[in-house]
């Protein structure tokens, strides 16, 4: 089941393109998902997927590619068996910059310019119902603004 939120309805006031994606093998409920992102907002994904699955009250870290020059709004996107998850974005010695406003099934984490070209986004699932959650990493910019 694909659930709509309004993932990045908030500050969608950043610009930035998108390069090009490397074809990646993505569950067709996810790719619907995170196309349905980009149709709701006008946002254009930025860089690949990353996909993971821990168990709840885990945390995992992940280095992912951002626009250095306009808002990034990082998707952490969970899977069916996942409930609750939250994320940070930390600069590269691990110093929070911004987190999630809270947590939820899918949360965004909207990363102002000015942050350089990569940041490690810090994923804690917080529960899983299952023994190992899946869950997705998406990020996006808004072209041409």
């Amino acid at each position: 089941m694909i659930r709509k939120a309004a993932l990045l309805a908030c500050a969608l006031g950043g610009a930035g393109s998108a390069f090009a994606q490397q074809p990646q093998d993505i569950d067709p409920e996810l790719l619907a998902y995170i196309e349905g992102i980009e149709e709701d907002t006008g946002a254009k994904r930025f860089g690949p997927v990353h996909m993971g699955d821990m168990e709840g009250e885990e945390s995992e870290t992940v280095s992912v590619t951002v626009d250095p020059n306009t808002y990034t709004f990082i998707a952490v996107i969970c899977g069916p068996s996942c409930t609750e998850i939250t994320g940070s974005a930390q600069d590269e010695k691990g110093r929070e910059i911004v987190a999630a406003p809270q947590a939820d099934y899918d949360v965004v984490i909207q990363l102002p310019p000015g942050n350089g070209a990569r940041v490690n986004v810090k994923v804690d699932m917080l529960v899983c119902e299952w023994d190992s959650c899946p869950y997705a990493i998406q990020t996006f910019t808004r072209p041409g603004q």
